[in-house]
Formats: structure tokens, sequence, C-alpha cells
């Protein structure tokens, strides 16, 4: 999970979320959400011609109005199935998202995608739940592999549907709500901005003052501060830190820690 991470910051586009390989002696099977469900990842783009007829009538870029899934497996053409793990962690996940978002999960639909006849789960209207490969049939064929698409994928739509959690879900149910994680890599933004900036000689401010852990409690009230734009700076008898959206400063004197947002 760390090294997909790692990969959508160096390309800057992401998945929403991730599921972690089980299998050959890696760690225990994981989820990590890398994009909060109401802001717009950059897995999908934009549909081709053939696309789902879902996508064909939103247009535009499919980033903006899909949630993805990113299911990390050691096959690299996408021909190998998922193991019963990961099919259980991404039922509960595609279950957990639907239910948060109002996603329809009772849809079917097929159509011709210019070289065969496709299907999704996806109301041509409403939404639903499909796959990379139904926003672009070509580019994106493979994406998942056809073992996943013509069996397993049905396999996953009919448990959701069911209604019940898989056995061992609610243990992934923290890895979602991961709100240290989504804060550390929102203090990190500073890093992406001050590297464009200082041609990548810049840090990553430290977290361990008391200036950061305020910060942290006033994101999680959803008063957002915006992203760490400087190190701590001391003037007078307060140190202060610059935020993208407030500034924040500690007084060394009486202990306070306040936020200042522009006018």
């Amino acid at each position: 999970m760390q090294q997909l991470y790692d990969y959508w910051q160096s390309t800057c586009i992401s998945s929403h979320f991730g599921i972690s390989y089980d299998g050959h002696g890696y760690d225990p099977l994981d989820i990590w959400q890398y994009v909060e469900l109401w802001d717009g990842s950059g897995a999908n783009c934009c549909p081709e011609s053939g696309t789902s007829p879902f996508f064909a009538n939103r247009g535009g870029n499919a980033n903006v109005y899909t949630i993805s899934v990113e299911v990390c497996t050691p096959n690299t053409n996408n021909q190998g199935l998922m193991t019963a793990k990961q099919e259980e962690a991404l039922i509960y996940l595609i279950r957990w998202t639907c239910e948060q978002l109002g996603i329809p999960a009772q849809h079917y639909t097929e159509w011709w995608n210019d070289y065969e006849t496709s299907h999704d789960w996806i109301h041509p209207w409403d939404g639903g739940i499909g796959m990379h490969r139904c926003v672009s049939p070509h580019n994106k064929r493979m994406c998942p592999g056809d073992p996943y698409y013509q069996g397993q994928m049905d396999r996953i739509i009919a448990a959701v549907r069911s209604g019940t959690i898989p056995s061992g879900g609610n243990e992934y149910v923290d890895n979602i709500h991961d709100k240290e994680g989504w804060l550390k890599r929102r203090w990190e933004a500073f890093y992406q901005r001050c590297n464009q900036t200082f041609g990548g000689n810049a840090s990553i401010p430290r977290m361990n003052t008391g200036i950061c852990e305020a910060w942290k409690e006033q994101m999680l009230k959803g008063n957002d501060l915006g992203a760490v734009m400087s190190e701590e700076w001391q003037f007078d008898d307060k140190m202060f830190q610059d935020f993208t959206a407030s500034q924040g400063y500690y007084d060394l004197i009486t202990h306070d820690i306040r936020f200042t947002w522009p006018q």
C-alpha cells in the first residue's frame, strides 16, 4: 500500500482506495484510502468510443463522478484472480461506499463496446457499479482482466446485493476511516507544493509540534485550515506557522494556540 501511495505521488494521479495483496508472505490484508469520497481522484479519466451507456450519457472527465479502487496482485497482465480475502474486502468496500453515497447496486446493463457485447451493473442515468474497462473499453480492456470480469465480479455483485457483511469485514472499518493517514497526507501536500517551487529541495515540516496537533483537531472538526506552507518560525514571544487557508500561532508565555483566517 505504501508503494502504491508512493506511485500515486510520483504520477500525480490516484485511486480513492487500494486493497493490498495477502499472498506469498505479504503483510495481512489492508484497505487504504488515498482520496476522500467528496474529492475526485485521477484513475479513470475520459470515456472512449464504446463506453458504457452511463459514461456515454455523463461524458466529461469520469474522475469527478466516480469512486475508484485499485486491487494489488502480483499478476502484471491482470489475468489473475483476487484472493478470497481480497474478494471479501472488496465486497465490504463496495457495500460501504454505496451506503455512504447512495449508489444503487441492483442494476444490470449490456451494450456493444465496438468489438463485443459488454456489461456492467450501472443504470444508464442513475449510476451503479462498474469497472475501468467500462469507461475505457479499448485503452483499459484488461482492467480488470477477463477471468475477473467474466466470473469473479458476478460473484462479488451477488454478495453486495445480498446485504450481508462478509465474515471478518469489520476488521477493515478502522482502515477505511484512517484519520491519521488522511491528516498525514494532507500535511504532506506542503511537500508536493514546495517541491515544485523550490526545485525538489523542500522538506516536510515537523508534525510533533503543538501547532500541528491543534491543526489536526481543527481539520477533524471540519475546519479546513489548508495545507501547511512553512515550518514553525518565531517572532517575539510567539511561534507561527503558515497554512494555505490560515495562520497558526503558539504563545510561548500563555501556551495558547490559535488560528486566524484571512478576511
